[in-house]
């Protein structure tokens, strides 16, 4: 991928962010299914192909998803664009791939159709662990 830094930097910024802010009420918008739909988006934006610098948008866009959680839950999915935004900007993201990244965040809202490649992947990704075993509500744990 183009910079496993910033994902890694990425998905420790949303564990810390989980762990010091994440309500315990919220057994399925999770760290657990945030690193389920991170797996799951590389996994579907490797088969499919894409350029490298769109599968990094597109993982970056999977670890930030649920990130408004920590602020709303109705409407957090603008929250996770702002917190995505931020903290991206803070790391000299390119602000059109934050832009990006932005719209493939929102494609996850409730009745949103998709229309890019990467909105699709990302939206597929974030409801593929229903039909898994692990889909049963789980506590929030940080080990």
């Amino acid at each position: 991928m183009e910079d496993q830094a910033i994902i890694k930097q990425a998905g420790e910024h949303v564990f810390k962010l989980f762990k010091q802010r994440l309500s315990k009420k919220l057994v399925y918008h999770n760290y657990k299914h945030t690193f389920e739909t991170v797996a799951e988006a590389q996994d579907l934006g490797q088969r499919t192909l894409l350029p490298e610098d769109q599968l990094q948008d597109l993982v970056l866009a999977a670890w930030f998803h649920d990130t408004g959680y920590v602020d709303a839950y109705a409407g957090h999915e603008q929250e996770s664009v702002r917190i995505a935004t931020e903290w991206l900007q803070e790391q000299g993201y390119p602000e059109e791939r934050i832009e990006r990244i932005s719209q493939t965040i929102l494609a996850t809202q409730h009745d949103t159709e998709p229309e890019t490649l990467l909105e699709e992947l990302l939206v597929d990704a974030d409801m593929s662990n229903i039909g898994k075993d692990t889909f049963l509500p789980q506590p929030n744990c940080y080990a």
